[in-house]
């Protein structure tokens, strides 16, 4: 057959006689034969779908780390979620990368190997090995990463790519119809098999509280007890040490011997079953059996106060079920013990906590010991009916988006710049208050840590939640708290605290799969973040709820340097070098002790009061700056539409404004108000409100925000809807004031109509601001407006009855371990 490329460039015979000629114009070069390139391209996309995948499994191995590896959570299958949720995308990653490769392997078939069409291609593979652009942000790489998602990795594994693509090796291997056809054949393979691929749907894993029996009289029969210490609910403390399982734990102390009964009540309905009607189909839980946690425990008096010529006492505890022993412990107590001996001893089985039990099994509680002894208190902790919970983890959308809840501990409001400080304290927050709402008049439930931060959890007031002292320190577990409905909505939920008095031990983790908290000393937040931040790339590929607890403005301070310096005005001021230790702290003690009558000027010095301010407006920008590192990392992710965040604070602090200094000792502004700033999908942009509003209704509304319902007394106050919230009233408390000089008094507090009005229950005292006139509450025009005066304590009364209808019937209290750190971080002076 005649080529017909010989007859190319000659004139047809008919057009007469002309001369042969040969074209010198240049031409074309020839189409590549179809089978030479195409399965060419699609053997490509296969392998740079596999790429995607590997390169996509090692940045979430990379993000996980160990962070996590000590806890009994679903964490520890988050690289295989991430690889899940990229295999069930599989499809569209291989249309995506079926038209890269198609393209590219037509490109190099018809240009050859030149330089220029081989780096386009090595680029068009770089970007689709990074996600872009057609993955969601959220999964896009950037410029950074290590080992296999290192940018550095993924150009040189485009660059490889390429170059095979355009070897003749692969055109032999790879061309023609045979070829081909096994690329579709594989191609196909990988769609039907993708949902075998991806594994199930990831887990949340839960232990949830069904039942409470430390309180459940009804339950419990006692069989045998000391007459001089019968069976009852206390706190132990097996040791004040902070770095050993030994912290104060609520129990039911058996001063041996003794002997109890429980019988397991009758399964009652729990959270589960009514999250699930907020939370929708796609949450439903799976339950699993009944555990009974608890812990035997020796609190150290028994070790203190050994009785005269006795070196060592042993304690055995003992769990039967049903007649079977199922726990046998012996806690060996003596002088100068070793304090790592000194903890609770868990009750497991089979390296699982708790032990398996059933409703209407009789579980018998018993301590004995070696000898005849004076009472020694021991126990065994929390009794608590427990059970495996699993919800599938879920998207983030805009109708259920994640949620980042940042409260920033002893922040009065009036020292930041969007809410009129003339310092730029707050650059951050001003940024988060442009793009969502701010509240202007937004009031704290209390004037310190324990009752405020249960409040903002609840969504309850002081009263209602029972945290409100050293005498009932401990969130009930009966009470709904919005971590609870969010894990229950199929949120991932983590907790950052750097308040020791935010803990778990003082329950504030129920519903945190993760809690991240230190026993005995504040954490500023260049301490928390790195692992915060950490949390959220780990959990950014379905929702979250992130509860961050920043310290910076609470004592001690200690501001980044470049804060102070840019506050400074380009040079940070520097702290005097007779400024005490704990300074705030100290001078707050001092000026107490000298009573009604002193002048504070006259006992802190000028330059240090100086300091301290300057100290604590550092300290806020520093906290704002962190705040910053949350903002920018969500942006970089590619979440900023699917969050919601939230910015407050659980109370202020008092610098001289009436005379004193630190907090919860009165309900002045600067103590009770607080910053409250909401941004984020479903809330307005560059709104301020007005209205009084108290910030514990912020639980109800972000967790309506996620098309959840935490109830709140039935009251349904939301701070966001049609209508912003009309001007309202807030109630505050303190059971640690300070009035006329009398410590530790009860002081109620209403704000309302521009008024704040406060009240001493004790005396039947009262004081009266109108804060419209009077922004800085120095004139008290309660005994000029006495009739204004009786009005507001009639409804601050009756707000308080309705309050404390709703009070838990049992509460804790702080041990041994607690009220030691409380003194090592100021919160208690050393006669307290």
């Amino acid at each position: 057959m005649e080529d017909p490329r010989d007859t190319a460039t000659l004139p047809p015979a008919s057009l007469g006689g002309a001369p042969d000629t040969v074209s010198t114009e240049p031409r074309d070069p020839e189409d590549p034969p179809l089978l030479s390139w195409l399965p060419l391209g699609l053997w490509t996309a296969l392998l740079l779908a596999a790429l995607r995948l590997g390169v996509r499994f090692a940045t979430e191995q990379d993000l996980s780390g160990d962070l996590w590896a000590d806890t009994d959570n679903a964490q520890a299958g988050l690289a295989a979620e991430a690889l899940g949720v990229t295999l069930a995308a599989l499809p569209r990653v291989l249309e995506h990368c079926a038209v890269v490769g198609l393209i590219c392997a037509a490109l190099l078939a018809r240009r050859g190997r030149s330089l220029g069409p081989l780096l386009f291609v090595a680029g068009f593979f770089l970007t689709s090995l990074s996600g872009w652009p057609l993955e969601p942000e959220v999964m896009r790489l950037g410029l950074t990463g290590t080992g296999l998602a290192s940018p550095w990795v993924r150009g040189a594994l485009a660059l490889a790519l390429a170059l095979l693509l355009c070897g003749a090796l692969a055109r032999r291997l790879l061309g023609g119809p045979i070829s081909l056809v096994a690329a579709v054949a594989l191609g196909m393979a990988c769609l039907l098999g993708r949902e075998h691929l991806a594994g199930p749907p990831a887990q949340l894993v839960f232990g949830e509280t069904v039942q409470e029996l430390l309180h459940l009289e009804d339950a419990r029969t006692v069989l045998a007890q000391r007459p001089d210490a019968p069976v009852k609910p206390a706190v132990i403390t097996p040791n004040v040490w902070n770095h050993t399982d030994s912290a104060d734990k609520p129990a039911l102390a058996l001063c041996p011997p003794a002997r109890v009964r429980i019988t397991i009540p009758a399964n009652r309905s729990n959270a589960t079953a009514g999250a699930d009607a907020t939370a929708g189909a796609d949450a439903t839980a799976e339950a699993g059996p009944l555990r009974l946690l608890t812990a035997a425990g020796v609190d150290k008096t028994v070790r203190n106060r050994m009785p005269a010529g006795v070196a060592q006492v042993t304690i055995r505890f003992t769990i039967t079920v049903n007649g079977e022993t199922r726990f046998s412990e012996s806690i060996l107590a003596s002088r100068g013990q070793d304090p790592q001996a000194c903890i609770w001893r868990h009750a497991e089985e089979a390296g699982t906590r708790g032990l398996l039990v059933n409703p209407g099994d009789e579980v018998i509680l018993e301590t004995t010991t070696d000898a005849a002894h004076g009472p020694l208190l021991a126990g065994f902790s929390d009794l608590v009916l427990e059970r495996e919970t699993s919800r599938p983890r879920l998207d983030s959308s805009a109708a259920r988006p994640n949620v980042v809840l940042v409260v920033m501990d002893t922040l009065r409001a009036d020292r930041l710049s969007c809410y009129g400080y003339e310092k730029r304290t707050s650059p951050q927050l001003d940024k988060l208050a442009a793009r969502g709402t701010l509240y202007s008049q937004a009031f704290a439930t209390a004037s310190w840590t324990w009752p405020s931060t249960a409040s903002l959890l609840t969504g309850l007031p002081a009263d209602s939640h029972g945290v409100v002292s050293n005498e009932s320190c401990t969130l009930t577990r009966g009470l709904l708290t919005l971590a609870e409905v969010l894990r229950d909505a199929g949120y991932a939920t983590g907790a950052f605290s750097g308040n020791p008095l935010v803990a778990p031990e003082r329950l504030f983790d129920q519903g945190f799969a993760d809690f991240d908290a230190h026993r005995s000393e504040f954490r500023k937040s260049q301490e928390i973040m790195p692992a915060a931040l950490d949390w959220i790339r780990r959990h950014r590929l379905k929702r979250f709820f992130l509860y961050l607890h920043l310290v910076d403005p609470h004592t001690p301070h200690d501001p980044l340097e470049t804060e102070l310096a840019r506050l400074g005005g380009g040079s940070a001021p520097q702290r005097p070098a007779d400024f005490p230790e704990r300074g705030l702290d100290v001078y707050a003690g001092r000026i107490l002790r000298a009573g009604p009558g002193a002048d504070p000027q006259a006992i802190v010095p000028a330059a240090h009061l100086a300091w301290m301010e300057t100290a604590y407006d550092a300290s806020v920008a520093s906290g704002d700056a962190a705040l910053g590192q949350v903002m920018d990392l969500l942006d970089e992710l590619g979440l900023g539409d699917n969050t919601v965040i939230a910015f407050t604070s659980d109370h202020g602090e008092e610098l001289l404004d009436h005379g004193l200094l630190a907090h919860g000792h009165a309900l002045y502004g600067e103590l009770v108000r607080a910053p409250l700033v909401l941004a984020g999908p479903g809330i307005p942009r560059g709104q301020r409100v007005q209205g009084t509003v108290s910030n514990r209704h912020l639980a109800p509304t972000l967790a309506h925000l996620a098309s959840s319902e935490l109830p709140a007394l039935a009251e349904g106050v939301l701070l966001l809807g049609e209508e912003y919230p009309t001007p309202g009233s807030a109630v505050t408390q303190t059971m640690r004031g300070t009035w006329n000089g009398a410590k530790h008094q009860a002081i109620y507090g209403l704000v309302k109509d521009g008024l704040s009005f406060q009240w001493r229950p004790e005396t039947d005292e009262r004081r009266l601001f109108d804060t419209h006139r009077d922004q800085g509450e120095l004139v008290d025009t309660a005994a000029a407006k006495p009739e204004q005066a009786a009005a507001l304590a009639d409804e601050l009364e009756a707000r308080l009855r309705e309050q404390q209808r709703w009070t838990p019937p049992h509460t804790v209290g702080a041990g041994a371990a607690t009220l030691e750190m409380m003194r090592g971080v100021g919160y208690l002076g050393e006669d307290e």
